[in-house]
């Protein structure tokens, strides 16, 4: 008999036992007492949302998959931030909960927690992409970087004006902010499974030059690397556009 998996009810599990240790690491205990209690803990939060993780992974046939997805996601964000403050010795008393071993307990879960999201994040982003796990971890390298977080943050950042830029193309963004139309030829792509932005359609009236817009079936947020030729042939088409006729194969608009 196939086991029933009641993943909301699991999720808000794991929600409350991580409230309940993120609140008891800020009591007055005896470290030697509390100490393979919390890891503990820590170890059985993380395999337990790993598994809930592994089961939806890939049944993409499950009803509110999505939404699951999206509650793990809320689930190793939280769980995220309690590892970081652990790693920085916060809240106060978990420097002392944590000797050397406590602490490099904490940080193999914390690297494991960070991969397991950014995976998360590509499955709810690229839905009908089944990427294997050498294609993820070839990628996943790059969340290895010192600088991964802060670069990543301050785009967004940037993107919302709340930074500043780079000075060296200050003036190149002054010219961008303005939207001035596109005369160049251009090829547009969006993915009609993309799990971030439904479509960019409306910025047609952007380009003024010849332009031509697709969207791929079951293609996401990740084109270059979900569908490789395809994304190779719209850079042929692109090139084709700006010599003019004649024009690029149609078999494009319905990839």
């Amino acid at each position: 008999m196939t086991r029933r998996i009641n993943y909301a009810d699991n999720i808000f599990y794991l929600k409350l036992i991580l409230k309940q240790v993120g609140a008891g690491l800020k009591l007055a205990v005896d470290a030697d007492l509390a100490r393979d209690r919390v890891l503990e803990d820590l170890a059985f939060l993380e395999r337990s949302a790993g598994s809930i993780f592994a089961s939806l992974r890939n049944n993409h046939l499950l009803i509110e998959r999505s939404d699951h997805l999206q509650e793990l996601a809320g689930f190793y964000r939280q769980f995220l931030a309690l590892l970081e403050e652990l790693a920085a010795g916060k809240p106060v008393g978990a420097a002392a909960l944590l000797p050397e071993g406590g602490r490099e307990a904490v940080e193999r879960i914390r690297e494991a927690i960070r991969r397991e999201l950014a995976e998360l994040r590509w499955r709810m982003w690229t839905p009908e992409w089944s990427f294997d796990d050498d294609t993820f971890a070839r990628s996943a390298e790059a969340f290895d970087n010192a600088d991964f977080v802060e670069v990543v943050i301050h785009s967004y950042r940037h993107r919302y004006g709340l930074v500043p830029g780079d000075p060296a193309v200050a003036h190149i963004e002054t010219r961008l902010t303005a939207r001035p139309p596109i005369t160049v030829p251009a090829v547009t792509v969006d993915g009609a499974a993309d799990g971030v932005s439904a479509t960019t359609q409306h910025h047609a009236r952007h380009f003024t030059g010849p332009h031509r817009h697709h969207i791929w079936p079951g293609a996401g947020h990740n084109l270059p690397q979900e569908r490789p030729r395809d994304w190779a042939d719209l850079v042929i088409e692109a090139l084709a556009l700006s010599e003019g006729p004649p024009a690029a194969p149609d078999r494009l608009a319905a990839r």
